[in-house]
C-alpha cells in the first residue's frame, strides 16, 4: 500500500506510486507542480493531454515553437507561446521529459486542470 494518496483519485493504492513534475513558463512566472500518481492516473494524463506533448531526448529536439500543442492554433506575435515542460518518473522506468507550447487560454486550463501554482 503507497504511504500517500494518489493526487487525481486521492486514494492509498497497492504498489509504488509514480511522479509527474509541471513547469509552465508564463513571462517572467513559473507555474509548477509535484504530483504523485497511480498508474492508472499517470496513463490517463499522458493519453489525454500529454499525447500531445513531444518527448524531449537526450539532443534537445522538440517540437514546432509557435504551434499551440492543444488547440494547434499558431501562436504569432503579439500573442505568446507558454513552455510547459514535463518529467515523468514512472516506478521501474527511467526518467522521461515533455514538453509543450500552449496559447494563452490553453495554458490557463493546464493551471486549472493540474492546479498549477
Amino acid at each position: 500500500m503507497s504511504i500517500y494518496p494518489c493526487d487525481v483519485h486521492h486514494s492509498r493504492v497497492v504498489g509504488p506510486l509514480s511522479a509527474a513534475y509541471f513547469g509552465l513558463l508564463r513571462g517572467a512566472d513559473r507555474s509548477g507542480r509535484k504530483l504523485r500518481l497511480c498508474s492508472t492516473c499517470l496513463d490517463a494524463i499522458l493519453t489525454s493531454d500529454g499525447s500531445h506533448w513531444a518527448s524531449i531526448d537526450g539532443d534537445g529536439q522538440s517540437q514546432d515553437f509557435d504551434v499551440c500543442t492543444a488547440c494547434q492554433a499558431n501562436v504569432q506575435p503579439p500573442e505568446v507561446a507558454y513552455p510547459l515542460f514535463v518529467t515523468v518518473y514512472r516506478k521501474g522506468s527511467d526518467r522521461v521529459d515533455y514538453y509543450g507550447n500552449y496559447c494563452q487560454s490553453c495554458a490557463e486550463r493546464l493551471v486549472e486542470r493540474y492546479a498549477l501554482t
